[in-house]
């Protein structure tokens, strides 16, 4: 889910200054200066541009502050389900079980994002929020789509995040991946086994052993 940087409400911001940080007034203050008053224009040659026009919304981009008060309007957004917030990036996640049925509009996960983004009055930008489903099955199951203003959310098969691309099927060989396994995962799994394992509760230790033989497994 994205939501636009140009459309945050000075006065809200102003507020969830006072009232979420322990900021000295003088700071707030001078924030508060800092977004005020501003103006700007758009050029397109040296001599094309538009006129000077106030700008009542937003925070300056490239600026650190700029993206500190950004998270700071997003702190208080909860969809009441796993998420990850990244400045203008919010993801959120729900595990559904083997025979199990989606609760992600059940639970007003989607909705609960679309009235927080009314009542800071930010704009939701619909079009850039995705879907990705990531099946451990063979079949693929059929679950409803997820719906924003009544719009259907783009169901994907990858989603670049962080310059970081997520698929749900790489085509990476089974032999790569079991290397992978050995030389990146195992390790950190084993750390200081030999201390530990032993006073591991045997359904724990049939665990592991069974997580490390389907991971280096190549059938």
């Amino acid at each position: 889910m994205a939501i636009q940087f140009d459309l945050i409400d000075h006065s809200i911001l102003v507020k969830k200054l006072r009232n979420q940080c322990k900021l000295p007034a003088s700071i707030i203050n001078w924030i508060t200066d800092f977004l005020s008053d501003r103006s700007q224009l758009i050029k397109l040659a040296s001599d094309c541009s538009s006129e000077w026009g106030l700008v009542p919304a937003g925070v300056p981009q490239g600026t650190k502050l700029g993206l500190w008060l950004f998270v700071l309007i997003v702190n208080d957004l909860d969809t009441n389900a796993k998420q990850w917030k990244y400045v203008d990036d919010t993801m959120v996640s729900e595990v559904v079980v083997m025979g199990g049925v989606s609760h992600v509009q059940a639970i007003h996960v989607t909705n609960r994002v679309i009235e927080w983004s009314r009542d800071n009055r930010v704009k939701l930008n619909a079009d850039k929020c995705k879907e990705l489903r990531i099946s451990f099955t063979k079949e693929q199951r059929v679950f409803d789509p997820v719906i924003i203003e009544e719009k259907e959310v783009e169901l994907v098969t990858s989603k670049k995040l962080l310059s970081l691309t997520i698929t749900i099927r790489a085509g990476v060989p089974k032999q790569d991946l079991a290397l992978f396994y050995v030389s990146c995962v195992r390790s950190v799994i084993d750390y200081a086994a030999p201390v530990f394992f032993n006073s591991l509760p045997q359904y724990l230790k049939n665990e592991l052993v069974r997580l490390e033989k389907r991971a280096i497994s190549t059938e």
